[in-house]
């Protein structure tokens, strides 16, 4: 097999003749890529101590 570069997407099948099955779960549904989360207070929170750190060594030199 080749090695293909990392920016290119596989085939959904070998040849014309050979179709690759789809990926499916055990229950028989089509398996896709779950959403991502919606953002939670704690990742806001999260942002806002990140904010005020970084805010924090700007400051640094100039106290």
């Amino acid at each position: 097999m080749q090695r293909l570069p990392p920016a290119t997407l596989l085939p959904l099948h070998n040849d014309e003749d050979n179709p690759v099955e789809e990926q499916r779960r055990p229950d028989g549904e089509r398996g896709e890529e779950p959403l991502l989360d919606e953002p939670t207070d704690q990742d806001s929170f999260d942002k806002f101590l990140l904010f005020l750190l970084l805010l924090g060594f700007h400051l640094t030199p100039h106290i």
